[in-house]
């Protein structure tokens, strides 16, 4: 297992993640929500993902805001 930054060489792989817990954990109204924040914010976030056979099983990352500390779009391959 593997834990790296986020790239764009890995949107792909983390949208079919996504994909993967559609209806039991994410709608599909939150798919384009997931898509901006990986085009637009996590490569500049601190958001990871885990590497199992050079095959990305899960994502996730957190943001600092005003003293606060959120999750961000954590998930694991269904």
């Amino acid at each position: 297992m593997i834990i790296e930054s986020y790239n764009k060489a890995h949107f792909s792989q983390c949208v079919a993640i996504f994909d993967s817990n559609l209806g039991k954990y994410f709608a599909e109204c939150e798919r384009k929500y997931f898509t901006d924040f990986l085009e637009f914010h996590a490569c500049r976030l601190p958001y990871f993902v885990v590497l199992v056979n050079d095959e990305v099983v899960a994502c996730g990352g957190y943001e600092l805001e005003g003293g606060c500390v959120t999750l961000s779009w954590g998930m694991v391959k269904r």
